[in-house]
C-alpha cells in the first residue's frame, strides 16, 4: 500500500492547536485546516477539513493524537 505523508503547521491558542496541513510532496494536491483540543499532555482531539485539487470534494473527519510511551 502507498503511504502518504502530511505536514502540519499550527499555533496554540488557549487550549487548542489551530492550523493547516498539506500533502508533503504536493502542497496543492491535498490540503486543509485542523483544530485540536489539548486534552492533556498525552492527548489531542479535534477535527480536520480539506479537499484534493483533483476532486474538489470537501471532506472532514475526527482527528485524534495520543502520545505513545515506549
Amino acid at each position: 500500500s502507498q503511504q502518504v505523508e502530511y505536514c502540519f503547521f499550527g499555533y496554540i491558542q488557549s487550549d487548542y492547536i489551530i492550523g493547516d496541513w498539506h500533502d508533503k510532496h504536493d502542497k496543492n494536491g491535498y490540503f486543509g485546516a485542523f483544530q485540536l483540543e489539548i486534552v492533556n499532555s498525552c492527548e489531542l482531539k479535534g477535527l480536520w477539513i480539506g479537499h484534493a485539487k483533483s476532486t474538489r470534494q470537501i471532506r472532514a473527519d475526527a482527528l485524534a493524537c495520543r502520545l505513545i510511551k515506549n
